[in-house]
């Protein structure tokens, strides 16, 4: 097998090294070793991959549950359509900067502040945040971040739930006023 055919380029492999690959064929018809990785590694990835999968179908709800509220909300009288518009024009944002920080952070280059991806969540924009982290897998290891982020999306939907309620009844009518 040759370097090249790793396919996660990293430490170079030593003896007694335990690597799963897939039986190719060079140019010439010769046998040769195809994805060449680190078996510890491959199953990790397995893991990681199912972890992920479920985690995504977790987003999707949330995102759901989300949608379903503010539609009913706003057919309802409950809510302006500014606030719904709000969620999706943060959470383009949102998703634009996750992509960008992760394309910067693979090609080492200046890095969003994490504090800014926060309030980008905290703002309505979570929910393109939670499907950046979970599309291009920026973000999902850091468990600081993690932590972070879910404090934001539990404070972004008490801050609804408040709008919604009794009390935010001046404010619902301030932004109605603005539209």
């Amino acid at each position: 097998m040759h370097i090249k055919s790793f396919t996660r380029q990293g430490r170079r492999p030593t003896c007694n090294d335990i690597v799963t690959y897939h039986l190719g064929a060079n140019e010439r018809g010769q046998p040769r070793a195809d994805d060449v990785a680190f078996a510890a590694s491959r199953q990790a990835n397995r893991t990681r991959t199912a972890n992920s999968a479920q985690r995504g179908g977790i987003a999707w709800l949330g995102i759901g549950a989300l949608a379903c509220v503010l539609v009913f909300a706003v057919s309802a009288g409950r809510l302006p359509a500014l606030v719904p518009a709000a969620y999706v024009l943060m959470s383009v944002i949102a998703y634009i900067a996750y992509v960008l920080d992760k394309r910067a952070a693979q090609n080492k280059q200046w890095r969003t502040q994490e504090k800014t991806l926060h309030v980008f969540s905290l703002i309505c924009g979570w929910p393109g945040a939670l499907l950046a982290q979970q599309k291009h897998r920026h973000k999902t290891s850091k468990r600081s971040f993690q932590i972070t982020f879910w404090l934001t999306v539990f404070m972004n939907c008490g801050a609804l739930a408040w709008l919604l309620s009794d009390s935010g009844a001046v404010v619902r009518s301030a932004l109605n006023r603005l539209m």
